[in-house]
């Protein structure tokens, strides 16, 4: 048996990215998948500095934990689930777009 070196694709995840996709034009979904990338990645951020007190020698070793982290029971399904509740909220929809390879970003 072949094992995968990623796991499945997450539901949430899924039909976040998929819901607008068919009524906007391509920047708009270009600027669409940054809002969530830019929201994964802050919300990355935060768990890595809530649960990671020690130094990890190299990137290797830290993405071979981070790996074990995200199999552990629920925690991928619960960083994903906290992903998509930031998403949900609007307060950050439509404040980017994309023209001419130009993102412009207005967080509140």
């Amino acid at each position: 048996m072949l094992a995968l070196a990623f796991p499945d694709p997450d539901e949430d995840i899924r039909t976040y990215l998929l819901r607008y996709a068919a009524h906007f034009d391509v920047f708009d979904v270009q600027a669409y998948y940054l809002t969530f990338l830019g929201v994964l990645f802050t919300q990355v951020r935060h768990e890595l500095d809530r649960l990671v007190n020690a130094k990890f020698n190299t990137h290797h070793d830290l993405a071979a934990w981070w790996r074990g982290h995200l199999n552990e029971g629920n925690n991928r399904a619960n960083l994903y689930q906290s992903i998509t509740r930031e998403l949900g909220q609007e307060k950050i929809s439509g404040h980017l777009r994309l023209r001419n390879g130009l993102v412009v970003c207005f967080f509140p």
